[in-house]
C-alpha cells in the first residue's frame, strides 16, 4: 500500500510558472509504486499561465480540484473549474491559465510517466 498526505506535499516553482509537487513518479523515486503513470499536484497563482508546451509521447489528464481557468489545447480553448477533467493527447500544444483571483489547483496524471526530455516548450 502507498499513502501520502496532500497537506504534506512540498511544491516547487517550475519553469512553466506553476508550483508542482510530485506525488508518484516511478522513474524519479524507486520507492513510489511502479505505476504506468506519474501523478503530480499543481497550483497556479491568479493571472498566471503555464508555458505552452507539448509532451511528445505521453497523454496528460488534468483533474481540476479548486478554482477556475482556461485550458488551451492546440487551437481549442475550454473553460475549466472545480470538477473538470480533461485529457490531452500526446504531441499537442497545451497550456492552462488561471483566470480568477484565487489559486487554481489540479492534479496531473501523465502516462507514460513524465520525463523532461519529452516535455518540449513551444515558442509562439
Amino acid at each position: 500500500m502507498f499513502h501520502k498526505k496532500s497537506n504534506r506535499l512540498i511544491h516547487q516553482h517550475t519553469v512553466d510558472n506553476s508550483h508542482l509537487a510530485e506525488i508518484i513518479h516511478p522513474i524519479h523515486n524507486k520507492k513510489d509504486p511502479q505505476t504506468p503513470y506519474s501523478l503530480s499536484h499543481a497550483q497556479l497563482t491568479p493571472g498566471k499561465q503555464t508555458t505552452p508546451h507539448k509532451l511528445t509521447h505521453s497523454t496528460e489528464t488534468y483533474i481540476i480540484i479548486k478554482g477556475h481557468g482556461e485550458i488551451t489545447v492546440n487551437d481549442e480553448k475550454e473553460h475549466v473549474s472545480t470538477g473538470s477533467i480533461l485529457v490531452v493527447p500526446p504531441n499537442t500544444i497545451q497550456y492552462i491559465q488561471n483566470t480568477k483571483k484565487t489559486i487554481l489547483e489540479f492534479y496531473c496524471i501523465v502516462s507514460p510517466p513524465w520525463q523532461q526530455h519529452q516535455d518540449q516548450p513551444v515558442l509562439s
